[in-house]
């Protein structure tokens, strides 16, 4: 059995074509217009009339009418077995028709009469079959014939494929039989059943490659356009996150800036100067030195308000005891020294400068210990 193909080396000179019937599981319909027996130059006929038979390899039997199984009975000699419905044979009769070794021809067409036909011709070795348990309680030989009741059981089954070869397609719902070769010294030879596109092109072999290869292209094409659509939107995602990242950074900047730690505030000096405060560190805090003879206020922009605490947690450094210190009143804002200059610092003696204090009557800077 190939499927997909067929093996040449096995397909007979002569063969006939039929389209599938109309009945599903039984599609394999061919007209049997006659059955002879042929010993030497005598012919029997065995079939009266035409006959419809389903090719069907399930079953190991020719099913035919009862009428032409009795024409069987009465050339080869045979009975019927009521128990077992078959068609036994004792060794006697057995031997005997192995030695007369007759021939039956099944011709068979398209129709029940005339039109084209093949002969598949049976040697007697092909109905010389052997019946077992279940179907015997001890081997005996048996003709491979069933009595059909009616016209839906006329069947050809494995007794019949033993001679003849079988090619179906079903893409074009044909099939062919011809007449089975058997020659041992033949190599095998498969063929491919073509699909029917290709078996109906009448283009030549340039306009068919041509063909080909524009489906091809066209087939590309598609799957081009498809994994372009995909990297692309693939890429506009991962720029749409990117600048997405990008602007949530620079929104969360903004704010941070918006809210500084410290604050740089500038304190005026009469006359246009400006002195910037020195930030305390949160250990070994150190006082700014302010100029006795100069007045200093802390001034903010008119823009702006600001409201310094002091951390409760840090200490903040004082002046003597025994001085005043004088402190702003509550509506003045107390200024953070900036981070930036350290203005205190010790002189070349490595002696610690002294500390001004300012009267009382003068805002200035308050020192912040972190």
């Amino acid at each position: 059995m190939v499927f997909g193909g067929y093996d040449a080396s096995l397909n007979g000179s002569s063969s006939i074509s039929c389209n599938f019937a109309d009945n599903a599981g039984r599609e394999l319909v061919v007209a049997v217009q006659s059955i002879t027996k042929i010993v030497d130059d005598t012919r029997t006929d065995l079939l009266p009339n035409g006959i419809l038979a389903v090719l069907d390899s399930s079953q190991p039997n020719i099913w035919l009418p009862v009428e032409a199984c009795r024409r069987f009975e009465e050339a080869f000699g045979i009975s019927w077995n009521e128990t077992s419905e078959m068609y036994m044979l004792n060794s006697t009769l057995h031997d005997s028709l192995v030695a007369e070794n007759a021939n039956v021809t099944f011709q068979l067409g398209n129709t029940l009469s005339g039109g084209s036909t093949v002969d598949i011709v049976f040697p007697y070795s092909a109905f010389d079959l052997t019946a077992s348990w279940p179907l015997a309680s001890e081997s005996q030989p048996y003709f491979p014939l069933k009595r059909a009741a009616n016209d839906t059981q006329y069947t050809l089954g494995r007794a019949f494929m033993q001679e003849a070869y079988l090619i179906a397609d079903y893409e074009e719902n044909k099939f062919e039989l011809s007449q089975r070769r058997w020659d041992d010294s033949a190599e095998q030879n498969l063929v491919p059943i073509r699909p029917p596109s290709s078996n109906n092109e009448t283009t030549s072999s340039t306009e068919q490659s041509e063909s080909s290869s524009n489906s091809s292209l066209s087939i590309g094409a598609i799957v081009g356009i498809v994994v372009g659509a995909v990297a692309v939107s693939v890429v506009l995602t991962i720029a749409i996150f990117v600048q997405y990242r990008r602007r949530y950074r620079r929104d969360n900047a903004g704010d941070r800036a918006e809210k500084p730690s410290e604050l740089d505030i500038q304190s005026s000096a009469k006359g246009g100067a400006t002195v910037q405060g020195a930030e305390l560190a949160t250990e070994g805090a150190e006082v700014s030195e302010l100029e006795p003879a100069k007045t200093y206020g802390a001034e903010l922009h008119g823009d702006q308000e600001h409201c310094v605490e002091i951390d409760g947690l840090q200490k903040v450094a004082e002046a003597d005891s025994s001085q005043t210190i004088a402190e702003m009143d509550g509506l003045q804002t107390v200024a953070e020294l900036d981070g930036v200059q350290r203005l205190a610092e010790m002189d070349g003696e490595g002696r610690r400068p002294e500390v001004h204090e300012l009267p009382g009557n003068t805002a200035h800077p308050s020192a912040e210990g972190r």
